[in-house]
């Protein structure tokens, strides 16, 4: 018995070590919605990490104006309903579709963090590919650049006091 009380300790202790930051995503356009996904990873060696998609691996929207924020699945699941789930464990190994359960414990077990938002905005629709936007801390993992700007909107991530933003103007 004495094990297994140990064995939770250990447990909720790691998962509250190693939370994830809160990621606020805002949307400050007045014409145009926001489409994104995003990946958590691994900040040291960039595996396992999770990418995050709406049903049939479709973008998250965020109206004009609008604005989601979050630090675990269980969150984001107050904001979205359907999400879907992809780990991947190594570069080369076979992605699995774990439940949200199973990749809020992968987020909290694993000590990941959020890493790129893909997205999307000035006249988009959900066809075709959105602009990779990599948080600062994991330049390595993705070397994706933290902006980009198009016509119409600018989209931006950095870190700020623990937390991450990203933002489309």
């Amino acid at each position: 018995m004495r094990k297994v009380l140990l064995s939770i300790i250990a447990i909720l202790l790691v998962a509250n070590i190693y939370a994830a930051s809160t990621i606020f995503i805002m949307n400050t356009t007045s014409n145009y919605t926001m489409y994104y996904n995003f990946d958590a990873a691994h900040p040291s060696n960039c595996y396992p990490k999770i990418q995050v998609t709406g049903t049939n691996c479709s973008y998250l929207t965020i109206l004009p104006y609008g604005s989601v924020f979050f630090s675990n699945f269980s969150d984001l699941s107050s904001w979205y309903s359907g999400l879907e789930y992809t780990l991947m464990t190594t570069s080369s190994a076979n992605p699995t579709m774990p439940n949200a359960s199973q990749a809020g414990v992968y987020l909290s077990m694993y000590g990941l963090d959020w890493s790129l938002i893909r997205y999307k905005g000035e006249d988009a629709n959900q066809n075709g590919d959105g602009v990779w936007i990599g948080f600062p801390d994991f330049s390595s993992c993705h070397g994706e650049t933290d902006y980009w700007s198009g016509s119409y909107t600018t989209g931006w991530a950095f870190s700020l006091n623990g937390d991450k933003y990203f933002v489309m103007s």
